[in-house]
């Protein structure tokens, strides 16, 4: 397979949206090649699925399973698997509900039609089989697939997290049966609840081995050597081991010996012919899953033939019983002879067990770790109660280390280190900085800021007071002044003349509008437009209003003489309905009584006489006259057209009281919440559409933050540096501030620069950014500074990358903030988990209120005045309705046109979506939709019970009202999906429904005009891969309307500001998810400019359109928090921070309220048990004293805090004297250092800085490569075995740590399968001697889970730290993923190896770029900024070295290397 491999998150934001496919195939030799799983171990297999499964489903993944009979044949050599792949049909939809499918091969015509009509997402398969054969077919499927433009997901490689799952992407640029006369036999002659498929199986695979035996002599096949005594005893000892299976509980069973032992090749042979492969649907299928254990077979056969001499043990009456009601039914199914229907099993005299290996493996005892005592008040308040209940060490050792280094030295912070662009003082560099500003400033303008408000410096509180008292007493105002008096005069006089003005204009202008109208109307009409909106006087804008309605109905009476109906533009009387709905809304009460009458006749001829009738109640019956009106008549009643033609018209409830906090417009209901909400110092999350408005609070909280002090700091964090530059340059723009010498209004702060950072009172930056400040010791005063915090997509607490950082960030602010967000479903949840934090702060500052009140000093109070008015309400605001209509169209390409298909929200829906969903509560109908889905519904079914009720007409929210707005229409789409919903609950009928989807799209063409020549000026792109000045120019070029068209991938998705009419959909990609798919098409319809949005869909299969349609928007649910580098960090904060009691506030908060553990007890359990044997690893690591005081290297090892656990262990490599033994200059005299040396020192960062695997199916020596090397060499030795013995250290303390966790388990749920959930649990046996001498391993089985222990497996398997996931209990473990394990010369699950990508070393040896994208496999533009993330973490590494000791080898050595790799990465 040569085909580029992505590994990215499988699934992203979906939820409940795409279906994938798994090969069942590839599911089943994944899981079996497990390195935990012994062969034959059914129920551990059918464990190592569902959990394989679950992980899936756990994430919101939807799939099917997919088996291809085909591929049944290659297990012709593996007769376990192939009963096992049986099982599986059986058990995944009859247990775990879920979707299998059976194809003849990929090349059938059922295959191709489930693609074409599915879809699917990808197609998950497992690159590599256990034959040639397997692999020859799995490959093929793949290429199949490809071809067929369905993605590729290896099993192989898959990594997840608490979120999320992670794999290797490839981009698509005859059976033998049993009979079934004699299962049913079976069936009748077990007893009634005996009839489960382990019995079932036992006895029909006993009895159809034994006819074999009994019909064929032996002698005639090698492969049937066995006598048919000893295989009556292997069936009647099958048959007991069936018997234990049932009856004993899983916990019992998981007790069982490990027996280092294999079968005999005749033994052998005959049990693998004693697999049944039945599929009788009465049988119950629910333990299908624990059909065979090896294992416990094998137990008993060394028992018997081994020590059963010693002495003979009870089976118990329980297991005796149900063992001879098994061999009975055996024998009633194959008469034997009388001496081999007994039922004794008897001492057996050959031997079925391979004579040399029947050896039981000892149990080896794991080491046990003690805890280093503590001292520490945070750790005590954390975990205090579960510290006591683990083991402790009396005695300490010490911890030597480098003085050499300097290491009590204090670094410089992350903040210290990034690229500062402050105000320079020479000549040209400030000449480069002022174009910077002027760059910012109209960058700021094409966002519609067009003048800087400026701000005022307003008084301390208390003489506000005063202020205000003041005015109160100025209201007894005496006498104006004469100065006063000729002003107001003057703008009376002003006033009058401009009014004067103005109708003189409009005697002018009506004839020349009139004639513009008769020639053109909707040009005429438009100029009309226009002048009523430049005009003030209301008489003026009144009179024309009613000129342009009588040139309007002018107009259509002309179209009405001389057009036939179905030829009239109907758009003429939208024109005529818009102005009479202008005139009603502004002139309700001051509306001429003529020209009401006249109004009404108008509506009367247009057919609307129901309208007519509410202004003018009486009509004189003329009968010539109504035929004449019948001419004028629209043809549709007044609700209906309005809905039909009118929806992007319709008037918004908006509000028309001004507010005087807001300038620029008048701010809805929810707006004016935020505003209460910001002048009230609460904090808010906000729930509302894509360019709804609401981040207008955001500076209006930045207005108020600026007007208290010029001391007080508010930060905005947002999560891309578009997004930072894109606000920097609004606020610089808006806002205008005299400030004093040394502050600046705005500054900016992200990885790669900083700018006024630190001394302004607007931060802008990125989350990562924000939380490096807020936990940086030196930083504290200035993070007491901050009054406010905005939170720009506040979803992105829940992404797949730094999501944990939102967290740590909102747990740490002492602030109010606002929380903004378009897209989260479950806020209420968010909210709540931010009120407790809330509380957690009003309760610390209430306790440190009372410690301090008596000795607060006046000026104190004074300073902490905006502290004491806070407010630790969170306020929650949701706005769930869009100024303008979305509507969706796919486009086709038919010959030389283009074919747009209008698509109806409701086309995608289905029965089991609605019933299991309900309809998306995004989900929304323009008017004309709705009118559409009512007419569909009556058509589907004439005699619903509610069609009046549903009637536009009749309707209570649509009847009679001259004026439908939008509050009307949406109020009318309710009724109808409430109605459409319990349709579908109350079950009615499948036909209807889909004569309903069916009915709800109408099409139509036009031709190819608009994109004819996509090379023509006034065409953009936009993508990750152009720098932020070339995004930029293109952002705002579009903005300001040269460029008109701009091609762009996600990089707009997030917050960035480019409203547009239309947004088009052009190609199908596996990260257009449901999250992406709202951010974006949220753009389409610009608020004031627009009257309706255009989302269009080209080349993206029908499927993957409804999908995204009816998927919900991601919940947020937390992230694992902590990493052992995070609790590092916080011992530091509180360790170096002045203000102590302040930065133990902070950890805490932090420690205490992760949204993972949020009502979760036994989650917080475990991140309590993580945090100890972290703070445990950091001192053994000699990063931590007893007191939790940081020593040693800690400020390197928080450098490099992105790259645990390789930072941990480069820290080992200074402290060995490794790197000191490898960098030697080429001669004493010389500073500079040889070639060699520096290709070892990128190798040895590549295995710890640049680790990125290999897809599993790529291996050494298979592929042809133009320059580079592809494949990562293996370190030198010396730093391997470092690695080893960090790596053993590791193992030790986190095994000990599991094992601890392992007590945090529900035994109940440990006892039952992932996914199906059935139970495995009950009433251990405790009259069977044998049973306690099989299951006698009551030491080292209770960490891990006893699905694993069945196949032997115990918790010192926990000490290699491999393979983990198979291992740990399943509620409660350890994200593999944070332990501070390196896996060096790494393998997966199945033992197969896996490699690194040697891109860093490749790319130091060649420097083409090229290469690295073509060879190493990135895609076009990642290769640049993984090289670039290698370089600066070179870079991090030398000033920190250098800071230490500024003329040791090793950091000159450093850099050298970042100046050389900086030298290379310039020239691409």
């Amino acid at each position: 397979m040569s085909q580029q491999h992505t590994f990215a998150s499988l699934f992203n934001d979906f939820v409940e949206s795409e279906v994938f496919v798994i090969d069942g195939d590839s599911l089943l030799l994944f899981c079996a090649s497990d390195e935990s799983l012994q062969k034959g171990q059914s129920l551990h297999f059918f464990f190592l699925v569902e959990r394989f499964l679950l992980k899936l489903t756990d994430k919101g993944a939807r799939y099917v399973v997919v088996f291809f009979q085909d591929m049944e044949e290659t297990y012709s050599q593996c007769p376990v698997l192939k009963s096992w792949r049986t099982q599986l049909k059986i058990h995944l939809p009859k247990n775990t509900n879920t979707t299998v499918y059976t194809f003849p091969n990929f090349f059938s015509a059922e295959w191709k039609f489930f693609l074409k009509d599915q879809s699917p997402y990808f197609l998950m398969v497992s690159g590599k089989g256990m034959t040639s054969e397997q692999t020859c077919f799995l490959n093929m499927l793949m290429l199949d697939s490809l071809a067929n433009k369905i993605d590729v997901v290896l099993t192989a490689g898959q990594e997840s997290d608490h979120l999320r799952v992670y794999g290797y992407y490839i981009r698509s640029s005859l059976q033998t049966r049993i009979l079934i006369t004699e299962v049913q036999i079976c069936i009748t002659l077990l007893p009634t609840h005996q009839k489960d498929a382990r019995a079932i199986t036992c006895v029909v695979a006993c009895s159809m081995a034994l006819r074999i035996y009994s019909q064929i002599k032996p002698i005639q096949d090698i492969n049937m050597s066995l006598t048919l005594k000893e295989a009556s005893d292997l069936c009647k000892m099958q048959c007991f081991c069936v018997a234990l299976m049932i009856i004993l509980p899983l916990s019992q069973r998981a007790r069982i010996r490990k027996l280092n032992v294999k079968w005999d090749s005749d033994a052998s042979s005959f049990i693998n012919m004693m697999q049944d492969d039945s599929e009788d649907k009465t049988i119950d299928w629910t333990y299908v899953s624990d059909i065979r254990d090896d294992l416990l077979l094998k137990n008993i056969v060394f028992y018997f033939e081994k020590e059963s001499t010693e002495s003979k043990l009870e089976f118990g009456n329980e297991i005796n019983e149900l063992y001879k009601c098994l061999w009975e039914t055996v024998l009633q199914l194959v008469p034997l002879s009388e001496h081999l229907q007994s039922d004794e099993l008897r001492n057996i005299w050959e031997s079925f067990l391979s004579q040399d290996l029947s050896i039981p493996v000892e149990t080896k005892d794991i080491f046990a770790v003690g805890l280093i005592p503590i001292r520490s008040d945070i750790i005590e308040d954390y975990a205090g109660d579960m510290i006591k209940e683990l083991p402790a060490l009396s005695s300490t050792e010490t911890y030597d280390e480098l003085l050499h280094w300097h290491v009590n030295r204090p670094l410089s912070d992350d903040y210290d280190r990034t690229k500062c662009e402050e105000k320079p003082k020479d000549k040209f560099a400030l000449r480069r900085y002022q174009k910077l500003q002027t760059l910012n400033h109209l960058y700021g303008q094409s966002l519609g800021v067009k003048t800087p408000k400026k701000i005022v410096l307003q008084s301390d509180q208390p003489e506000e007071k005063s202020s205000a008292h003041k005015t109160v007493v100025k209201k007894k105002e005496p006498q104006k002044k004469k100065k006063d008096q000729i002003i107001e005069a003057n703008l009376k006089k002003s006033k009058a003349e401009e009014e004067k003005k103005e109708q003189d204009q409009w005697k002018y202008m009506s004839s020349k509008l009139e004639k513009e109208i008769n020639g053109d109307f909707f040009f005429g009409l438009k100029n009309l437009e226009n002048f009523i909106s430049s005009v003030q006087t209301p008489h003026v804008k009144y009179q024309a209003q009613l000129r342009a309605l009588a040139a309007g109905f002018e107009k259509w009476t002309k179209e009405c003489k001389m057009k036939s109906t179905d030829q009239r533009n109907i758009n003429i009387v939208v024109e005529i309905m818009k102005i009479i709905h202008a005139l009603l809304n502004t002139y309700q009460g001051t509306l001429q009584k003529e020209d009401q009458h006249r109004i009404a006749t108008y509506l009367s001829k247009l057919g609307f006489d129901n309208l007519a009738c509410s202004l003018r109640p009486t009509k004189l019956s003329n009968h010539k006259e109504e035929e004449k009106e019948k001419r004028y008549a629209v043809g549709v009643r007044s609700a209906r057209f309005q809905l039909q033609y009118m929806g992007p018209h319709m008037l918004r409830d908006e509000r028309s009281d001004p507010d005087p906090r807001v300038q620029h417009f008048i701010p809805d209901t929810w707006q004016r919440e935020l505003l209460d909400a910001v002048d009230n110092n609460e904090s808010a999350v906000i729930v509302a559409p894509t360019s709804s408005g609401k981040t207008y609070a955001s500076y209006y909280c930045m207005q108020k933050v600026l007007t208290q002090s010029n001391e007080a700091v508010i930060v905005y964090v947002a999560p891309t540096k578009a997004l930072v530059n894109q606000v920097a340059a609004t606020v610089m723009s808006q806002f205008n501030k005299d400030l004093p010498n040394g502050v600046a209004l705005c500054g900016v702060f992200t990885r790669d620069y900083r700018n006024d950072a630190l001394n302004s009172q607007v931060l802008v930056t990125v989350p990562q950014c924000f939380e490096i400040l807020l936990l940086s010791p030196r930083r504290q005063e200035w993070v007491k500074r901050i009054k406010y915090v905005i939170f720009d997509e506040i979803h992105c607490l829940g992404g797949e990358i730094g999501g944990e950082t939102w967290e740590h960030i909102l747990s740490v602010i002492r602030c109010p903030f606002l929380a903004l967000s378009a897209t989260i479903s479950n806020p209420e949840h968010l909210t709540e988990w931010l009120q407790s934090v809330q509380k957690y702060w009003q309760r610390n500052d209430e306790r440190e209120g009372s410690l301090i009140s008596k000795s607060l000093q006046k000026g104190a109070k004074k300073k902490s005045a905006w502290t004491e008015r806070r407010s630790y309400n969170v306020r929650i605001v949701q706005y769930d309705k869009r100024y303008n209509d979305l509507e969706k169209y796919i486009c086709s390409v038919q010959g030389s046109d283009i074919n747009f298909e209008h698509y109806h929200p409701c086309a995608f829906l289905t029965i089991e979506h609605i019933k299991s969903y309900g309809i998306p509560k995004d989900l929304t109908f323009s008017p004309r939709e709705s009118i559409q889905m009512y007419d569909c519904m009556v058509n589907a079914w004439p005699k619903m019970p509610n069609l009046k009720a549903l009637d536009p007409e009749e309707n209570v929210h649509l009847k009679d009202k001259i004026i439908i707005t939008k509050n009307d229409a949406t109020e009318y789409e309710k009724a109808l999906k409430k109605e459409f919903a319990d349709w579908v609950q109350k079950g009615q009928d499948k036909e209807t429904f889909l004569q309903i989807c069916e009915r709800t799209n109408y099409s139509r063409n036009k031709k190819n005009k608009n994109l004819i020549n996509l090379s023509r000026k006034g065409i953009g792109y936009h993508h990750a891969s152009i720098d932020a000045k070339g995004r930029r120019h293109v952002e705002m070029l579009f903005r300001m309307g040269y460029v008109r068209v701009v091609t762009c991938t996600s990089s707009l998705a997030l917050g960035i500001n480019m409203p547009c009419k239309s947004v088009v959909f052009l190609h199908d990609s596996p990260f257009l998810d449901a999250l992406n798919y709202r951010q974006m098409a949220g753009r389409a319809g610009r608020r004031g400019e627009d009257l309706v949005g255009n989302v269009y869909f080209f080349n993206i299969p029908m499927p993957k359109v409804k999908k995204l349609l009816k998927s919900d928007v991601p919940q947020l649910r937390g992230q694992f928090p902590l990493s052992v580098t995070l609790i590092l960090r916080l011992m530091l904060l509180v360790a170096k921070a002045n203000d102590k009691q302040d930065a133990k506030a902070k950890v805490l908060s932090l420690l205490m309220h992760p949204l993972m553990s949020f009502k979760q007890p036994q989650e917080a359990q475990v991140l309590k048990l993580y945090c100890i044997f972290s703070l445990q690893f950091l001192l053994y690591e000699g990063l931590l004293n007893q007191d939790c005081d940081p020593i040693a290297f800690t400020g390197l090892v928080t450098h490099l805090h992105y790259h645990e656990p390789s930072n941990f262990v480069f820290v080992r490599f200074l402290e060995k004297g490794l790197f000191h033994q490898l960098c030697k200059p080429s001669s004493k005299a010389s500073t500079k250092f040889p070639d060699s040396v520096m290709e070892t020192l990128v190798l040895i960062l590549a295995h710890l800085f640049g680790r990125r695997y290999l897809p599993p199916n790529l291996l050494p020596g298979e592929g042809e490569y133009s320059q580079s090397k592809v494949f990562l060499d293996k370190l030198p030795d010396d730093f391997a075995s470092v690695i080893e013995e960090y790596n053993r250290k590791v193992a030790t303390l986190f095994g000990q740590c599991i094992l601890a966790g392992s007590k945090l388990a529900d035994t109940e749920k440990e006892q039952q399968l992932p996914l199906s959930k059935i139970k495995f649990s009950g009433k251990e046996c405790m009259d069977s001697g044998l049973v306690n001498h099989l299951m006698s391993c009551y030491e080292g089985r209770s960490g891990i889970t006893p699905f694993a222990c069945l196949s032997g497996n115990a918790d010192i398997n926990l000490m290699s730290m491999s393979n983990l996931s198979s291992l740990m209990m399943q509620t409660a473990h350890i994200p593999e993923k944070h332990i501070p394990f390196l896996h060096c010369g790494d393998t997966d699950i199945s033992g197969g190896k896996r490699y690194l990508n040697a891109y860093a070393l490749d790319f130091y040896k060649h420097g083409c770029l090229e290469a690295i994208e073509n060879d190493n496999g990135f895609n076009f533009g990642e290769a640049y900024y993984a090289l670039r993330d290698f370089y600066l973490t070179i870079a991090a590494i030398s000033v920190s070295l250098t800071e230490l000791c500024e003329s040791d080898p090793v950091a000159m050595a450093f850099e050298q290397l970042k100046s050389m790799y900086h030298e290379k990465l310039k020239i691409v």
